[in-house]
């Protein structure tokens, strides 16, 4: 079930439920992480028109739906030994997530879900990039377009044990 069905639908669960389904049937794990992100991102979408629609129960609900998607993916990553386009597929992700963030935070200032969202999802960002040892760098262009840019960075001497050492 997809399409514009939000979290006010009396049929939300069963979308989210079907989502799950759809997810945990997928053998490949980097294909499940893409999946995953993409419903995170789905998520956000319902908030966003939730929120524009002065639906705070529903946007509260889509965000929490949001957050389960999240740990959800970072746990899924989180037992992966090494999988360098997945884990920055989804820390890409993140990032972008971060901005739609920003953007509803700056038109919803006294949403405390909505700060907690972001505030969240930045932590995250930086258990992705220490895996990654990379970083995304956003940079809005004179047209206003967001560029992202990853970055390397060594790691720390003392890595997070079970963490996957990085080749350059």
């Amino acid at each position: 079930i997809n399409g514009p069905m939000g979290a006010d639908s009396p049929l939300y669960g069963l979308k989210i439920a079907l989502e799950d389904m759809y997810e945990s049937f997928t053998a490949n794990e980097t294909e499940r992480v893409y999946k995953e992100m993409d419903h995170a991102r789905l998520r956000l979408s319902e908030v966003r028109r939730s929120l524009d629609l002065n639906q705070s129960d529903s946007a509260e609900q889509a965000l929490n739906n949001y957050w389960l998607k999240m740990n959800l993916t970072n746990t899924t990553i989180a037992m992966w030994k090494s999988n360098a386009k997945g884990l920055l597929h989804a820390e890409e992700m993140i990032v972008k997530h971060q901005f739609v963030l920003e953007n509803l935070l700056a038109r919803h200032p006294n949403n405390t879900g909505l700060s907690r969202a972001y505030n969240n999802s930045l932590a995250l960002e930086e258990k992705f990039a220490e895996k990654t040892a990379i970083k995304y760098q956003r940079t809005i262009e004179k047209n206003n377009q967001t560029i992202l840019k990853a970055i390397r960075f060594e790691q720390k001497q003392n890595d997070r044990k079970g963490w996957p050492d990085v080749t350059t």
